[in-house]
């Protein structure tokens, strides 16, 4: 088996330390220790200057290899979260059966499928519910993506989960993140109307068909609920480290948005903004990657993130 050693002191990022950063051959535990060491280090050279010093061809060789180590750490975050959805679909199908169960039993199958939905499934309850379960998971994410832009800057500081952007952020994400029970309310109402056309006695077979199609979405709900987060974290760390710009790195693997929505252009334009500002991303004002503030098409499934800067323009 080759033989990885870790980065020289002089040495920044290598491709086979890329590989290694998305790929690790390693535990886990030890490939996010390998991950937050390269980080820090990046950091150093960032805090020193010296980052700013590379050739252009090495720069990017590190702004991808950064890229590829935040995303890790992101990817983490995401997990907690779908497997909340997950569940949360799983207790849903059993309520909804129940009620299912009982107003079959009573021959109260109504002609008209959204007035049976609204008999087995309380949406109402559901709203409450998903800010109850989600609410730790997703603030978790932007402790994360804190620590994680601490290591980018090279500084040790206190997380404050009061901070009025942290604070502002986690409530947008939890209120869009409600948003899932009108899918699952959509997906009932569609299945159930579909029985209805076929003259169905028994529902069952299309609730539970349209908890699949719900259950599908959850990788998504995880990748778009912990992104915001976890980025709104790191825009705080930088913020606090005294580094007042932000930059936007997009994955630049051919498969980033472009088109309507473009997420390569303020990448490969070298967009620079205040860390109070907004990115302009596809004609819309973005805090940062996965903004729940943007539009669908501009903000679900983003794996785009941020890079911090002491200055507007490099000197």
């Amino acid at each position: 088996m080759e033989k990885r050693s870790r980065p020289e002191e002089g040495l920044l990022m290598c491709d086979k330390c890329q590989i290694k950063a998305y790929r690790p051959r390693v535990g886990p535990t030890r490939a996010f220790q390998v991950h937050s060491d390269v980080l820090f280090k990046i950091g150093r050279f960032r805090r020193s200057g010296l980052l700013y010093t590379l050739q252009k061809d090495q720069t990017e060789a590190v702004r991808t290899a950064e890229w590829f180590m935040v995303d890790a750490f992101k990817r983490e975050g995401e997990k907690p979260i779908r497997n909340v959805a997950l569940r949360q679909f799983a207790d849903q199908e059993k309520e909804a059966l129940k009620n299912l169960k009982r107003i079959q039993s009573k021959k109260y199958i109504q002609k008209d499928a959204l007035d049976m939905v609204f008999q087995i499934f309380d949406i109402e309850f559901w709203y409450k519910e998903t800010v109850k379960r989600f609410g730790p998971s997703i603030a978790a994410t932007a402790l994360q993506g804190f620590k994680v832009g601490l290591s980018r800057v090279d500084a040790v500081l206190d997380f404050d989960p009061e901070a009025d952007r942290i604070r502002q952020t986690l409530t947008e994400v939890l209120s869009k993140t409600k948003g899932i029970n009108d899918s699952v309310l959509d997906d009932l109402v569609k299945n159930i109307q579909r029985g209805l056309d076929e003259g169905a006695e028994d529902f069952v077979p299309y609730v539970q068909r349209a908890f699949n199609v719900s259950r599908s979405r959850a990788q998504t709900i995880g990748q778009t609920a912990a992104t915001p987060g976890f980025e709104v974290g790191q825009i705080q760390a930088f913020e606090d480290a005294g580094f007042p710009f932000k930059g936007w790195i997009s994955r630049r693997d051919g498969l980033v948005r472009t088109g309507k929505f473009d997420h390569l252009e303020p990448d490969e334009s070298g967009q620079r903004v205040k860390i109070s500002e907004p990115f302009t991303v596809s004609g819309e004002s973005l805090m940062f990657p996965g903004d729940p503030v943007g539009s669908a098409g501009n903000v679900i499934n983003c794996r785009c993130t941020t890079e911090p800067f002491e200055k507007l323009i490099d000197e």
